[in-house]
């Protein structure tokens, strides 16, 4: 499958995801709004479901990069002992380790609800009780990781970006069977449901491997050279997800002291960001991902010209999509919000502190998407410490940027210093990968670069007025469906200014569409 095809099955599967999860947080809204058990829950969930299963065992995650950046050459080649032994003992250790981590969430559950931030005596029981319930999800997003990187060097894309919606069905289902009007069965619901979930988005991995573990070699080596590879990978990247995590500690930690409602608005204006980077950083680096590791471990190529000709062949269309995205959302943000959340209680005013968060983490996307692709390429060059390392850039970068701003702009100076962060960790891991293999952005993703900018200019002069225009629209009706229709003719503009420029990207894009219609027609 080409990358292309590739792409573009995985940012259809993925929408359909992001979809999902966007119902899921209306269903959690509708039953439980902002109470003691949204706030429990997003306490109880911050390590077992948000960091582990999210963060650890997700697409493009520790497990899945390190199984396939060690393992893919060896899978490639047909070595079923070599791969097998590797596999074998990834999934034992990872059942020990990640298991031993399970129990420690449910003992120590009090303890830990404590570290972040200081809980009312409801909600602090509400979150203990979740977090037991959530316990074996850190055991079970481990497992999920390891398959996601089976999968990912069989070249299968389906049920990983079909996982998520198990994730979200768990959660609607167990709130749509099981919660009542008190809270604790609404906590009950949230938490098993999210469980259940997990064990769905196993399940589903699961299916597609019966035949390969029927033939799988099985051995247990502890000191096998590609298991200690596959380790030295893994260890910086967890090491290096946790420490992103803190980042989240940090944003609650100043957040906490702000007016009510400041730690809900920036979830859902990062919600709204995230929506179409998801899809954009999933259906562009999981197909990605191997060819960029086949590319870095080519030793004939001294000079890391496939390499580069890799890291390009995702910068470009990131560039094209992540440029006029951030625009579209300065625009047309703050009714998607309005359509999405405003309705019971749900005010007015936070739809525009939503908003206010969310122009913020904007600024953020297209840095944010680039950033990632470099963390590949590192990972593809067998090189984990290097974005571990300035994981800790951010870290600094956030914290002093926040206690800089929030005094003055509250939590839209999280969001600000929280993109500011992420353009500095991406300016420094493109210098690094520039004295690693050289100066690896190419003339072509210049010139893409500088079309995509004169095509965004209209975008913004033209987003601007209409949102000038659209905010004191009285009808909802109207405001919504201009919103709509000018979002999809500026979108049009943009394609229209590129096919004149003969932008290669989009020019590439339209013949293949092009060619499928003739296709299609012919075939009709």
């Amino acid at each position: 499958m080409s990358l292309l095809r590739a792409a573009s099955l995985i940012a259809l599967l993925s929408l359909a995801s992001k979809f999902f999860g966007l119902i899921r947080d209306q269903v959690i809204a509708y039953y439980c709004g902002l109470s003691a058990v949204t706030d429990a829950y997003q306490a109880a969930s911050l390590i077992p479901a948000q960091f582990a299963l999210i963060m650890l065992g997700g697409l493009n995650g520790p497990f899945h990069s390190a199984i396939v950046s060690t393992l893919l050459k060896h899978y490639e080649k047909g070595e079923r002992t070599v791969y097998g032994r590797v596999l074998t003992t990834a999934l034992v250790s990872s059942v020990i380790v990640m298991g031993l981590g399970s129990v420690a969430l449910y003992v120590y559950a009090p303890e830990i609800v404590l570290l972040w931030g200081k809980l009312s005596d409801q909600t602090l029981s509400l979150a203990v009780l979740q977090l037991r319930i959530l316990a074996p999800v850190f055991l079970i997003s481990g497992l999920i990781g390891i398959l996601y990187g089976i999968l990912a060097m069989k070249h299968s894309f389906v049920t990983p970006s079909l996982s998520p919606i198990m994730a979200s069905l768990g959660v609607m289902v167990a709130l749509f069977f099981f919660a009542g009007p008190d809270q604790l069965s609404q906590a009950h619901a949230l938490a098993w449901g999210t469980l259940w979930g997990a064990v769905a988005q196993l399940v589903l991995q699961v299916i597609p491997l019966t035949g390969f573990f029927k033939e799988m070699h099985y051995e247990v080596s502890w000191k096998d050279p590609e298991f200690q590879s596959y380790v030295h990978l893994l260890l910086p990247a967890v090491l290096s997800s946790t420490i992103g995590q803190v980042n989240i500690f940090i944003i609650q930690f100043f957040a906490a002291g702000l007016r009510e409602g400041s730690m809900a608005a920036f979830r859902f204006g990062n919600l709204i960001i995230q929506l179409p980077l998801g899809i954009l950083l999933t259906a562009l680096l999981v197909p990605l991902l191997p060819l960029l590791t086949a590319a870095a471990r080519d030793e004939s190529d001294t000079q890391h010209l496939l390499l580069k000709d890799r890291i390009n062949q995702g910068l470009r269309p990131i560039l094209m999509l992540t440029l006029p995205i951030t625009l579209l959302l300065g625009a047309y943000g703050f009714f998607a919000i309005r359509l999405l959340f405003e309705r019971g209680q749900f005010t007015a005013a936070d739809s525009w502190l939503t908003y206010e968060v969310m122009v913020f983490l904007a600024l953020s996307i297209t840095v944010y998407a680039i950033r990632d692709l470099l963390i590949r390429a590192f990972y593809g060059l067998g090189d984990s410490r290097t974005p571990f390392s300035t994981s800790f850039v951010t870290i600094l970068a956030t914290f002093g940027l926040s206690l800089l701003l929030v005094p003055k702009m509250g939590v839209g100076g999280i969001a600000l210093g929280s993109s500011a962060a992420a353009g500095i960790n991406f300016a420094v891991l493109a210098w690094l990968l520039r004295r690693r293999i050289g100066a690896w952005m190419q003339r072509d993703s210049w010139l893409h670069l500088a079309k995509v900018t004169v095509a965004s200019l209209p975008l913004a002069i033209l987003g601007a007025m209409s949102f000038g225009a659209l905010v004191h629209e009285p009808s909802a009706f109207w405001m919504f469906g201009r919103a709509i229709s000018d979002c999809i003719l500026l979108s049009i503009v943009y394609v229209l200014i590129l096919m004149a420029l003969k932008d290669r990207e989009v020019m590439l894009l339209v013949n293949t569409f092009s060619r499928r219609f003739r296709r299609r027609r012919a075939g009709g």
